[in-house]
Protein backbone atom coordinates (compact mmCIF):
# COMPACT_ATOMS: atom_id res chain seq x y z
CA UNK A 1 0.00 0.00 0.00
CA UNK A 2 1.27 3.45 -0.97
CA UNK A 3 2.44 5.64 1.78
CA UNK A 4 -0.56 7.71 3.17
CA UNK A 5 -1.01 11.33 2.34
CA UNK A 6 -1.12 14.42 4.41
CA UNK A 7 -4.83 15.02 4.06
CA UNK A 8 -8.22 13.53 3.35
CA UNK A 9 -10.45 15.67 1.51
CA UNK A 10 -13.91 13.77 1.62
CA UNK A 11 -16.98 15.45 -0.24
CA UNK A 12 -20.67 14.21 0.34
CA UNK A 13 -22.53 14.37 -2.32
CA UNK A 14 -26.72 14.07 -2.98
CA UNK A 15 -28.45 14.75 -6.75
CA UNK A 16 -25.23 17.11 -7.26
CA UNK A 17 -24.08 16.37 -10.53
CA UNK A 18 -24.39 19.69 -12.33
CA UNK A 19 -22.27 21.01 -9.02
CA UNK A 20 -19.99 18.68 -8.86
CA UNK A 21 -17.56 18.30 -12.17
CA UNK A 22 -16.35 22.07 -11.07
CA UNK A 23 -16.05 21.14 -7.19
CA UNK A 24 -13.83 18.31 -7.96
CA UNK A 25 -11.76 19.77 -10.41
CA UNK A 26 -10.91 22.92 -8.34
CA UNK A 27 -9.48 19.85 -5.65
CA UNK A 28 -7.71 18.68 -8.21
CA UNK A 29 -6.13 21.39 -9.28
CA UNK A 30 -4.56 22.48 -5.29
CA UNK A 31 -1.01 23.47 -5.61
CA UNK A 32 -0.63 21.40 -2.39
CA UNK A 33 -0.85 17.69 -4.04
CA UNK A 34 0.09 15.54 -1.15
CA UNK A 35 -3.65 14.56 -0.80
CA UNK A 36 -6.69 11.99 -0.97
CA UNK A 37 -10.13 12.26 -2.48
CA UNK A 38 -12.93 10.68 -1.21
CA UNK A 39 -16.69 11.13 -2.33
CA UNK A 40 -19.83 9.72 -0.99
CA UNK A 41 -22.81 9.22 -2.91
CA UNK A 42 -25.78 9.31 -0.39
CA UNK A 43 -27.90 7.87 -2.81
CA UNK A 44 -28.32 10.08 -5.37
CA UNK A 45 -31.11 9.65 -8.28
CA UNK A 46 -29.25 11.91 -10.75
CA UNK A 47 -26.27 11.46 -12.61
CA UNK A 48 -23.82 11.52 -10.21
CA UNK A 49 -22.45 8.23 -10.34
CA UNK A 50 -21.98 8.92 -14.05
CA UNK A 51 -19.94 12.26 -13.10
CA UNK A 52 -17.72 10.39 -9.99
CA UNK A 53 -17.20 7.21 -12.99
CA UNK A 54 -15.46 10.44 -14.99
CA UNK A 55 -12.86 10.90 -12.23
CA UNK A 56 -12.54 7.06 -10.99
CA UNK A 57 -8.89 7.36 -11.78
CA UNK A 58 -8.03 10.08 -9.23
CA UNK A 59 -10.89 9.78 -6.58
CA UNK A 60 -11.98 6.95 -4.33
CA UNK A 61 -16.25 6.53 -3.97
CA UNK A 62 -18.46 5.24 -2.10
CA UNK A 63 -21.76 4.76 -2.77
CA UNK A 64 -24.80 4.15 0.16
CA UNK A 65 -28.45 4.63 0.32
CA UNK A 66 -29.59 8.19 1.23
CA UNK A 67 -29.04 8.56 5.42
CA UNK A 68 -27.76 12.75 5.10
CA UNK A 69 -24.80 14.64 4.82
CA UNK A 70 -23.39 13.45 8.05
CA UNK A 71 -23.68 9.40 7.58
CA UNK A 72 -22.08 10.30 3.94
CA UNK A 73 -19.19 12.47 5.82
CA UNK A 74 -18.98 9.77 8.60
CA UNK A 75 -18.66 7.05 5.78
CA UNK A 76 -15.99 8.74 3.87
CA UNK A 77 -14.10 9.35 7.01
CA UNK A 78 -13.74 6.07 7.80
CA UNK A 79 -12.07 5.12 4.63
CA UNK A 80 -9.64 8.34 4.88
CA UNK A 81 -5.93 6.83 5.34
CA UNK A 82 -4.48 10.50 5.99
CA UNK A 83 -3.83 12.27 9.91
CA UNK A 84 -6.01 15.41 8.43
CA UNK A 85 -9.31 15.54 7.32
CA UNK A 86 -10.56 18.28 5.37
CA UNK A 87 -14.46 18.29 4.38
CA UNK A 88 -15.86 19.85 1.49
CA UNK A 89 -18.80 20.71 0.25
CA UNK A 90 -20.45 18.79 -3.20
CA UNK A 91 -21.05 22.58 -4.24
CA UNK A 92 -17.86 24.14 -2.76
CA UNK A 93 -15.15 25.30 -5.24
CA UNK A 94 -11.39 25.69 -3.51
CA UNK A 95 -9.00 28.39 -4.50
CA UNK A 96 -5.46 26.64 -5.62
CA UNK A 97 -3.88 27.44 -2.37
CA UNK A 98 -6.95 25.94 -0.18
CA UNK A 99 -5.08 23.14 1.08
CA UNK A 100 -1.55 24.58 1.25
CA UNK A 101 -3.01 27.14 3.36
CA UNK A 102 -4.78 24.72 5.92
CA UNK A 103 -1.80 22.64 6.23
CA UNK A 104 0.38 25.18 7.12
Amino acid sequence: MNEAPKVSIVIASYNRADFLPETLDSVLKQRFQDFELIVVDDGSTDKTQEVLRAYEDRLQWFHQENRGPSAARNLGVRHARAPWIAIQDSDDLCAPHHLELLYK
